[in-house]
């Protein structure tokens, strides 16, 4: 058999009579590799053989943006003792205990002053995100979700830690932890933000594979699509003693074959936190899909993921 031609383009030398869907389709993938490469960098070498480096002024001015972890010690020694009250201007400001809303890295302090008697300030520790309603323009009232708590749980969520995890690690630091129900609802808005954009991420894996594999010599199939190549691996949540599968959890995976990027993926769980907790209605936040042995966890996976990959 011929070898593919592994050229830019795919080589007119293959002789195959094309459908009028194939065609089509063949057509359509012709013109989308021509406007990868035309959107390629073509940056002219220099002549001398390097590009010059650019010499940038440094800002005069500059502020440090993100987040802090602040000792209040050194914060009341330096910072509240100078600070002046917004009502009478006396540099009588005391930050009380009483006067501070706890919320993990979220919450507030408050500064009583000892002149007016009363707390005449008050200093947000994070940005707050607010929400609105499903079917309302107007966020809902209340203090909203801090920006830092948000961050927190999506962090936790990359490095494979919990809420027990952070609250161990607050505690060590000395760092008011995130209650229980503050987390949940930070996953509740977290999770389907998390699931969007992994889905974005994958689509575009599959459409710049299925583009490599056409650009690479590959027949159309008779519904006028690309046949591609992938890679498929599972790996579990707990590890196997080589007798024992029982992991409540997998995840599989399949790479392309020439891009070598996640284009499919597909999590199999046995158990559900809301389950356990007796709240869980089986509706789509139920996480439980799978029931049979662990071990049958990655044909499953990859059943679903070869299924959603031609579809």
């Amino acid at each position: 058999a011929a070898k593919a031609s592994r050229s830019a383009t795919p080589s007119p030398v293959m002789e195959q009579e094309y459908s009028d869907v194939q065609q089509a389709a063949h057509d359509e993938l012709v013109r989308k590799v021509h406007k990868k490469q035309r959107h390629r960098s073509r940056t002219p070498p220099s002549r001398l053989g390097f590009e010059p480096i650019a010499v940038q002024e440094p800002e005069e001015y500059e502020e440090a943006t993100g987040c802090r972890l602040v000792d209040l010690d050194l914060f009341n020694e330096h910072i509240t003792r100078r600070l002046p009250c917004p009502n009478c201007e006396s540099t009588a400001l005391f930050c009380r205990a009483a006067d501070e809303y706890r919320a993990g890295l979220g919450g507030s302090l408050g500064f009583w002053c000892v002149d007016c008697q009363d707390v005449t300030l008050k200093l947000p520790l994070s940005g707050q995100v607010k929400q609105a309603a499903a079917g309302s323009s107007r966020a809902p009232p209340g203090p909203g979700i801090a920006d830092a708590n948000l961050r927190l749980v999506l962090g936790a969520a990359q490095i494979g830690a919990g809420e027990t995890q952070m609250a161990q690690l607050f505690g060590t630091l000395n760092v008011p932890v995130v209650r229980g129900t503050t987390w949940a609802a930070v996953e509740d808005r977290v999770t389907p933000a998390v699931m969007k954009a992994a889905e974005a991420s994958r689509a575009a894996a599959r459409h710049e594979e299925k583009l490599a594999a056409f650009d690479r010599g590959t027949l159309l199939d008779p519904d006028g699509k690309v046949p591609i190549t992938a890679e498929y691996d599972m790996c579990w949540a707990k590890r196997s003693s080589g007798k024992a599968y029982n992991s409540l959890e997998g995840s599989g995976s399949a790479l392309g074959a020439v891009t070598g990027k996640v284009l499919v993926s597909r999590v199999m769980k046995k158990d559900c936190d809301l389950c356990k907790k007796g709240i869980c209605d089986g509706g789509a936040k139920c996480n439980k899909n799978y029931r049979r042995s662990s071990g049958g966890m990655e044909s499953e996976a990859g059943g679903g993921c070869s299924w959603s990959s031609h579809r």
